[in-house]
C-alpha cells in the first residue's frame, strides 16, 4: 500500500510539472507573436517578412509540443485518478476525490450531469457553459453540443489519430467543436481572460465584434470576391486577420470537433454567438473498438 500512495503522490507532481509547462508554453506562444507584431508598427520590410516565417513555424513546432503535452497531460491526469480512488477505497474511504470549486459572485451554479460542475456567465458572453474536466480540478471545458461525446474521447483516450496532410479551411459550427479549455485562474477572472490582463486592443466587445463579421467575409467569398478585395474594408480586414490569417484547428471526432490549443478566445466568442467558424481540420480520431 506505500508503493501505491508513493506512485499516487509522484503522479500529482509530475502531473502538476506538466500543467506549469502547458502554461509556459502558451505564454511563449503569446509572447512571441505580440513582440513580432510590435515590431510592425515600425519594421515593414523584406527582412521583418521573413523574420514572420521564422515565428510562424516557431509557433507551429510549438503548436505540435502542446497537442502532444495535452494528450499526455490527460493519460496521466487519469492514471493519477484511478490511483487515488484505489488508494481511497483500500483506506476505507467513500468519498474518491474532492475538488475545490470557484468561489466567485459572477457565476451561478447549474445543475449537470454526472459530478460535473457547470457555471454560466453573461461575462463569457451568452450561450456558453464552463464544467469542471473531471480528470484535472483546475481545467474548465466549454461545454459544447456534443460534450458527453468528447468526455468519452477525452477520459479514456482508446482512439486513434490520422493526420490530414493538406487541411482546407471549412466552416463548422462553433458548438459542434469541444476541448475549449479555461483554468480555474481564468474562470475566476473573465475581464483578465478576454483582455489578456489589460493588454492594449483586447476586449470581449473587440472580439466578438470581429467574429460577428465571419458571415460576411464568407458570403462574400462565396460570391466571388477575394479575402485580399475584402481586406480594403478595415472592419473586414480585422475579421481576416483574426480568423482566415491563422485560422483556428481542430481535429474530427465523428460528427464533432476537437479544439487543437490556439484561438480560444476567437471559438469562445463564435460560440457565444453560435454561428459558423472557419477551421483547419487537421486530422480525425477514431475509436478503437
Amino acid at each position: 500500500m506505500s508503493m501505491v500512495n508513493a506512485d499516487s503522490v509522484q503522479l500529482f507532481a509530475m502531473l502538476k510539472k506538466m500543467q506549469d509547462s502547458i502554461s509556459s508554453i502558451e505564454t511563449t506562444k503569446k509572447s512571441v507573436k505580440m513582440k513580432y507584431e510590435q515590431l510592425g508598427a515600425g519594421w515593414q520590410d523584406k527582412k521583418y517578412n521573413e523574420l514572420g516565417v521564422v515565428v510562424r513555424d516557431c509557433n507551429k513546432a510549438l503548436n505540435d509540443i502542446l497537442v502532444i503535452m495535452l494528450q499526455a497531460e490527460k493519460y496521466v491526469a487519469l492514471l493519477a485518478k484511478s490511483l487515488s480512488e484505489y488508494e481511497s477505497v483500500q483506506l476505507g474511504s467513500t468519498n474518491g476525490i474532492s475538488a475545490s470549486t470557484p468561489q466567485t459572485s459572477s457565476f451561478a451554479v447549474t445543475p449537470s450531469s454526472a459530478d460535473t460542475t457547470t457555471f454560466e456567465s453573461n461575462t463569457f458572453g451568452s450561450n456558453l457553459a464552463f464544467v469542471q474536466d473531471r480528470l484535472s480540478a483546475e481545467r474548465y471545458f466549454s461545454r459544447g453540443n456534443h460534450y458527453e461525446e468528447y468526455r468519452d474521447y477525452w477520459e479514456n483516450g482508446n482512439y486513434t489519430f490520422s493526420r490530414n496532410e493538406n487541411p482546407e479551411l471549412v466552416y463548422v459550427r462553433a458548438r459542434d467543436i469541444e476541448g475549449v479549455y479555461l483554468s480555474d485562474r481564468e474562470l475566476g477572472n473573465p475581464e483578465g481572460f478576454w483582455t489578456r490582463n489589460g493588454r492594449e486592443g483586447w476586449s470581449r466587445e473587440n472580439i466578438l465584434r470581429r467574429a460577428s463579421h465571419i458571415q460576411d467575409v464568407r458570403q462574400n467569398t462565396e460570391s466571388g470576391m477575394s479575402l485580399d478585395e475584402l481586406s480594403q474594408n478595415p472592419v473586414l480586414d480585422d475579421t481576416i486577420r483574426s480568423y482566415y490569417n491563422n485560422p483556428v484547428q481542430v481535429a474530427q471526432v465523428g460528427s464533432y470537433y476537437v479544439f487543437q490549443s490556439d484561438g480560444r478566445h476567437r471559438t469562445l466568442a463564435v460560440q457565444s454567438l453560435d454561428t459558423y467558424i472557419p477551421v483547419l481540420v487537421t486530422g480525425s480520431y477514431t475509436r478503437n473498438d
